[in-house]
């Protein structure tokens, strides 16, 4: 009877953890969604000011990860990456990128950080062949995702965007 009792509580144990990391994963989820399309609307507003239509499929698509291949979610990539010093009239900022990388509690990965400094030395020069900061973006954060997803390392391209804020570390 002490096992049956102990089996039955163990089983309701397990399945209320199951509940409670569905439920922080969903608010986790609403809280990026938040935050992604936060981000986004400033520079689709950015955007339109030199005329490049962001609709809302380049916003969804980027705030999940999986982002389009239009005109409207690479700028959308640039303007990202622009805001938070990853590129300039230069091109990629590997440096920068390390350094945001640092700051988030994945950075005291060591694993993690060698990840993210080998696809930074792969990507680092990686750009369009002819001069579109949109087209470069892209191509850039798309070998950083690709690059990071062939070491096992998740979030270390387009997707780092609307994960990592979340890991930053508050002083």
């Amino acid at each position: 009877m002490k096992f049956i009792f102990c089996v039955i509580s163990l089983t309701a144990i397990v399945c209320l953890n199951f509940v409670q990391a569905d439920y922080e994963q969903e608010l986790f989820d609403n809280l990026r969604d938040d935050e992604c399309f936060n981000k986004t609307q400033i520079c689709t507003d950015k955007i339109k000011h030199v005329g490049i239509k962001v609709t809302e499929a380049d916003r969804r698509g980027l705030c999940d990860a999986n982002p389009l291949t239009t005109t409207g979610t690479k700028c959308l990539m640039d303007c990202q990456m622009e805001d938070m010093n990853w590129t300039n009239d230069k091109g990629f900022q590997k440096d920068k990128y390390l350094e945001f990388i640092k700051k988030t509690s994945l950075g005291q990965d060591k694993e993690y950080v060698q990840a993210a400094e080998k696809v930074a030395e792969l990507c680092k020069k990686k750009k369009a062949s002819f001069t579109d900061s949109c087209e470069t973006a892209y191509i850039v954060l798309k070998c950083l995702q690709d690059e990071g997803n062939k070491l096992q390392r998740l979030n270390l391209g387009y997707s780092l965007f609307y994960v990592a804020p979340f890991f930053l570390e508050f002083e």
